[in-house]
């Protein structure tokens, strides 16, 4: 169930449009494969997006919100980054700039701009469940994704807490892992 927000300028040919749908789809699902994940593409005519405080009349820089779990691992959130920027600079006709900062640093840069808005699983759900409850979500997230208990929650009732388990021992085949629980007090 992630889900990528794109903005993009007005214009945008429907070729370019189906290349950012499924390459931003591939990218996000490789990262989360979560099923239900979205992409929602949203045009900007020129006339209702400043850029530096300035009204002009040139295609917006496109910008790109992923609503996801948290926890991608650095490697991962850099390869869907180059990703990101490939697939959306060459839809949008993104020229790559050479930029001379005050420090003599050059940089390269297409001006895609790319958010990760990362919401914990008990922040989500996906019909009547809470991620942090739903199968669904929870046999798919990174293994580095620990949920926290939701109030009212079987977890949050004694029972353990989730986690995806990462393969070895006590734990052969990876997946689901119900971590107990120490309460204080009681042996």
């Amino acid at each position: 169930m992630p889900v990528a927000y794109i903005d993009i300028p007005t214009g945008v040919n429907d070729g370019a449009k189906k290349k950012i749908f499924t390459e931003m789809y591939e990218a996000i699902h490789e990262a989360w494969p979560i099923p239900d994940t979205r992409v929602l593409i949203r045009e900007w005519p020129n006339e209702a997006v400043s850029q530096d405080g300035r009204i002009e009349d040139v295609p917006m820089r496109p910008i790109c919100t992923l609503a996801v779990p948290p926890g991608l691992e650095p490697d991962a959130k850099h390869r869907l980054v180059r990703q990101i920027n490939n697939t959306i600079g060459e839809a949008c006709g993104r020229e790559v700039e050479e930029i001379r900062l005050p420090s003599g640093t050059k940089i390269r840069n297409n001006w895609v701009l790319t958010f990760f808005w990362e919401l914990p699983p008990d922040k989500v759900a996906l019909g009547d469940l809470i991620a942090d409850e739903n199968p669904l979500v929870l046999e798919n997230l990174p293994p580095a994704v620990t949920t926290p208990p939701t109030p009212g929650s079987a977890v949050e009732a004694g029972l353990g807490q989730v986690r995806r388990g990462h393969q070895g021992e006590g734990n052969p085949a990876g997946g689901l892992t119900l971590m107990p629980l120490r309460v204080p007090g009681l042996a």
